[in-house]
């Protein structure tokens, strides 16, 4: 079992809880009916004979309902006060329940959908909000190897690519097309793209004024106002989990924004501290399709190198050595990583 058997109690709840907007009953009930979910859902999927009686709809249903509960399940016990750590256990079980989900939706597909088929994860609606948790969270919690099973569950049915989506994995994913540059959701989304597109210097003050803007931003996103009497049950806590996430992918000193009450830093404290490395062949976290270096600037990754400014010009650097510049036809020299050095 993944999750805890029960709640905490309220007097540790009221402790340790990183959202004040939360209140127990809220929590207790979100608790509560999640396990319920996991319970009835696991038990009627698990007997083969009877889910091939139902019509292919109702177990697609029950499975992408746990699918959708888990997520918020992980981020309600994050707004609880669930320590960092403790969630990493949570990532993995959490994407299969999205795998188990795809593998009836696909049946669906096969049985009663009459040739429409939809992703797995539709980018362009409520669903953008899972894939850009998840896939943050894969990042701030040291599971970067996880993302190829995200981006299996959107590319499905082959959707439109988002910009900040395929920005996030490129380091990890090898294959990816290069990133567009707009994003499915507009708002606050798109605002990080230029964040990857800044030189190193700028990001900072770009993302504090992407917190600033962060909640407005967001008011057509599915989380605004879900504190509010009436919808506080959906309540899970408000933090931009996306932005500790890049913030972390690009090494930005997040100390001018870190105190900001929409920010997860200690989520981004253990994803620096547990960061996994980049894929080879992958592509590089500005959206270009390999790790690039320009020449005068220090080796970010130790490895064999080479520049399409010289011919056989592969060679081995160690991270920090400065790139140097060679005399060619294609002006500034651009050095792209190759893999591992041989020896």
């Amino acid at each position: 079992m993944w999750y805890p058997s029960s709640p905490v109690t309220e007097k540790r709840f009221l402790s340790q809880r990183r959202s004040v907007l939360l209140g127990y009953p809220i929590y207790e009930a979100l608790f509560e009916d999640a396990i319920e979910t996991f319970h009835v859902v696991s038990a009627s999927l698990s007997d083969p004979e009877r889910v091939a009686l139902l019509s292919s709809e109702r177990p697609m249903m029950a499975a992408r309902v746990r699918a959708t509960d888990s997520v918020n399940f992980l981020h309600v016990q994050y707004a609880a006060g669930q320590s960092v750590a403790e969630l990493v256990s949570y990532l993995e079980p959490v994407i299969s329940h999205w795998e188990h989900y795809a593998v009836f939706h696909e049946r669906y597909h096969s049985n009663d959908a009459g040739g429409r088929l939809l992703a797995h994860m539709t980018l362009g609606d409520d669903d953008y909000w899972h894939a850009i948790r998840l896939t943050s969270w894969s990042i701030l919690l040291g599971r970067s190897s996880e993302l190829p099973r995200l981006c299996r569950l959107w590319d499905y049915a082959n959707q439109p690519l988002d910009g900040l989506l395929e920005r996030m994995v490129a380091p990890f994913v090898p294959g990816r097309s290069n990133p567009p540059d707009e994003c499915t959701r507009h708002l606050p989304y798109f605002k990080l793209l230029k964040v990857f597109s800044a030189a190193p210097e700028d990001r900072p003050a770009l993302m504090a004024q992407y917190m600033d803007d962060w909640y407005e931003a967001s008011r057509r996103e599915p989380y605004y106002r879900s504190h509010t009497k009436g919808r506080d049950h959906n309540f899970l806590g408000y933090w931009s989990f996306e932005a500790a996430a890049v913030s972390v992918l690009l090494d930005i000193d997040d100390s001018s924004y870190r105190d900001h009450e929409f920010y997860p830093k200690d989520m981004a404290d253990f994803g620096r501290a547990h960061r996994q490395d980049p894929v080879a062949d992958a592509g590089d976290a500005s959206g270009g399709i390999r790790l690039r270096c320009e020449a005068g600037q220090p080796c970010p990754r130790d490895g064999e190198w080479e520049t399409p400014a010289q011919a056989n010009s592969r060679r081995s650097f160690k991270q920090g050595e400065i790139m140097p510049s060679v005399e060619g036809d294609y002006g500034q020299t651009i050095w792209q990583w190759v893999g591992e050095s041989d020896v």
